[in-house]
């Protein structure tokens, strides 16, 4: 007998990201950045827009702008994670939930 997960209810999330201080879907930046060095994946340009979808409460926002990678937006659904992660990450990084009327991204407001 198998468990459905529901990942596609927002409820789901929002108890889980109250469970979990941090989850990294595939890896640690630690475990991730040698591959991305070695396949030549980093921008050499620092001041690139970088857009996160989904952020959850992945440490990967911080260490991208730990990185030099200054203009990272990272989004989720859950407004309580967006919340807590915008109050435990560098003020620099902008945070922004969908749960409220989600404003426009214009074509140039990202470049990742």
């Amino acid at each position: 007998m198998s468990i459905a997960i529901p990942f596609d209810k927002q409820e789901y999330w929002a108890q889980r990201f109250d469970q979990e201080p941090s989850f990294e879907w595939l890896m640690s930046w630690d475990a991730l950045e040698p591959y991305m060095q070695r396949l030549d994946l980093l921008p050499k340009d620092h001041s690139v827009k970088i857009l996160n979808l989904g952020c959850g409460n992945s440490d990967l926002p911080l260490d991208l702008y730990r990185l030099g990678y200054h203009h990272v937006t990272s989004i989720d659904y859950v407004r309580s994670v967006v919340d807590r992660m915008r109050q435990r990450c560098e003020a620099a990084i902008q945070w922004r939930s969908l749960s409220s009327p989600p404003k426009p991204l214009s074509n140039s407001s990202t470049d990742i």
